[in-house]
C-alpha cells in the first residue's frame, strides 16, 4: 500500500528511538511517583523467533535493552503484558532462571515454553539477569477466546508465581461463545 499521507511513515529506527523515550518517561513519572509497579503493554512479542532465526529478533534489542535498564533501576516489579505470539505465557524472559508456564500449542502439541532453544525465551537476546520483571503472553487467537483480568494491589506484595507478582495478579477468563 502505498503512504499518500502528507507525513511519511516513520522509520524503525525512528520507531525505536520513540519507544525508548517513552520507555524512559514511565519509568521516570514511577520513580518519581513512588509506584508500586510498572505495566507495559506491547504487540510485539520480542522473544518469539516465529519461525525465523534468532536475526529476527535483532531489532528488538534497544528496546529490550531498554526495559531491562530502567527495570533494573526501578527495583520494583515490571510486567509486561504482550500479545502477538498468542499462546498464554507466564515467565521471566529476562531471567536465565525464572520458570516459565504456559499453554500447549494446538498446532504442533509442544508446550509454548518449549518453543524457545533450552525451554527459556531468554537466550534469544544477551544475557540480562533482572529478577524484578515478569511478562505475560496473552492468549489470543486461538480457542477458546479469552481475555486476562488483571488486578493492581498496592498494598500486597504477592510473590513470583505463574498468576502473582508484586501488586499485582491475573486471572485467565474464558471469553462466552457470542
Amino acid at each position: 500500500m502505498h503512504n499518500t499521507s502528507a507525513t511519511p511513515r516513520p522509520t524503525t529506527p525512528g520507531r525505536t528511538a520513540a519507544d525508548v523515550r517513552w520507555l524512559d518517561a514511565a519509568f521516570a513519572v514511577a520513580a518519581a511517583q513512588h509506584a508500586k509497579g510498572v505495566v507495559i503493554t506491547a504487540q510485539a512479542d520480542m522473544w518469539d523467533l516465529d519461525g525465523k532465526t534468532k536475526d529476527h529478533l535483532t531489532n528488538y534489542e534497544p528496546i529490550i535493552s531498554e526495559v531491562a535498564a530502567r527495570t533494573t533501576e526501578f527495583g520494583r516489579p515490571v510486567l509486561m503484558l504482550n500479545g502477538d505470539s498468542h499462546l498464554y505465557r507466564s515467565d521471566n524472559p529476562l531471567s536465565p532462571t525464572a520458570t516459565c508456564t504456559g499453554e500447549t500449542d494446538p498446532a504442533t502439541g509442544a508446550g509454548v515454553c518449549a518453543h524457545d532453544p533450552s525451554d527459556n525465551a531468554w537466550n534469544e537476546h544477551p544475557y540480562y539477569n533482572v529478577s524484578n520483571f515478569h511478562r505475560i503472553v496473552v492468549h489470543g487467537s486461538t480457542t477458546p477466546l479469552e481475555w486476562l483480568k488483571l488486578t493492581t494491589d498496592p498494598n500486597v506484595n504477592h510473590p513470583v508465581t505463574a498468576t502473582t507478582y508484586g501488586p499485582l495478579s491475573w486471572q485467565r477468563m474464558q471469553q462466552p461463545q457470542l
